[in-house]
């Protein structure tokens, strides 16, 4: 079956629901999970965005694969919704030099010395936000250019060169000190709606890469993994509902390193704060779109805006 996100064969629609033997929901309140292995990922999409995903315009495609793929790499399975399509489609695209960073990052990641790895796959084109052959070997031909990549089998893999593993290095580390905004939050199951349209939409519209460790895999424990992001990080989202205690002690790791905490909270638990914290100025918030609208503004106001703040770039202008 087609992924309904960037219309490929060969996707995975699973599940017991009624929808998944045709790709279509049958009720309103039915969602159906879609393992896209040529190039999203994995995803879910709801009945209500069904029409919605049909009249997306072809060219604004990749920017929805490319929001899966992001979501996938911190670990998120999100929820195609009407609201957040919307969301997607108006946000910046990405620069041509975030491209060529994504690209030899990638590469390196996957290669080791001497591999050569293939550019004509399709979770390159997602991971680029893009659907056209010709933009990925611009991005090949200016990283051969600088010596970072050779070229080999016609155009179609690369290999990763020592120059090029040492430009990786340095752009993993100074991209995401400068762009990533960490999220301590509970990882119950009632607060990924708020996560996926509250504080990922709110970190990106100002600007900020969002990230959340949850289902992840690690070579050690999650938490040395967890102290690892936030010292790769610009500043620390807080968000104290469901008084979850490794939310505290995550915040206690970024004050210790000088990050600026955001602290915010669902308003139904703000007298079950911690008296410790209570005097803090804390952002409130009664649904995601409340929330992620109220965020980018406090992240702008507090952190400044990111490398990506579309509305402080039209304000500028």
């Amino acid at each position: 079956m087609k992924c309904p996100v960037c219309l490929r064969q060969d996707a995975i629609h699973r599940g017991t629901l009624s929808g998944a033997a045709t790709g279509q929901p049958a009720s309103e309140g039915e969602v159906v999970e879609v393992g896209c292995v040529q190039s999203c990922g994995d995803y879910k999409y709801t009945a209500a965005s069904f029409q919605p995903l049909n009249a997306v315009h072809p060219d604004q495609r990749p920017l929805l694969s490319c929001w899966i793929w992001e979501q996938n790499r911190s670990g998120i399975e999100p929820t195609v919704t009407s609201s957040n399509i919307t969301t997607v489609l108006s946000s910046s695209p990405l620069k041509f030099v975030e491209k060529v960073k994504r690209l030899l990052i990638y590469a390196a990641d996957q290669s080791t010395w001497g591999r050569a790895i293939p550019t004509d796959n399709q979770t390159i084109y997602a991971m680029l936000q893009t659907n056209k052959l010709a933009e990925v070997q611009l991005i090949v031909r200016y990283l051969e250019e600088n010596s970072y990549v050779s070229n080999t089998m016609g155009g179609n893999q690369v290999q990763v060169t020592g120059n090029g593993f040492m430009k990786a290095d340095e752009w993993r580390q100074s991209d995401v000190q400068s762009s990533q905004g960490f999220v301590a939050m509970w990882f119950d199951a009632s607060m990924d709606s708020a996560w996926e349209n509250g504080f990922e939409v709110g970190i990106r519209n100002a600007g900020y890469k969002a990230l959340r460790i949850s289902k992840k895999d690690f070579v050690g424990g999650i938490t040395d993994e967890i102290m690892s992001e936030i010292r790769r990080s610009k500043f620390v989202i807080a968000d104290y509902t469901g008084q979850n205690n490794g939310v505290y002690f995550e915040v206690g790791f970024a004050l210790g390193l000088g990050l600026t905490v955001i602290p915010t909270c669902r308003s139904d638990e703000l007298g079950k704060l911690h008296f410790d914290i209570k005097h803090l100025n804390t952002l409130p918030w009664d649904s995601p779109v409340e929330l992620a609208e109220n965020l980018a503004r406090r992240i702008r106001a507090v952190v400044g805006g990111g490398p990506d703040d579309a509305p402080l770039r039209k304000e500028s202008g």
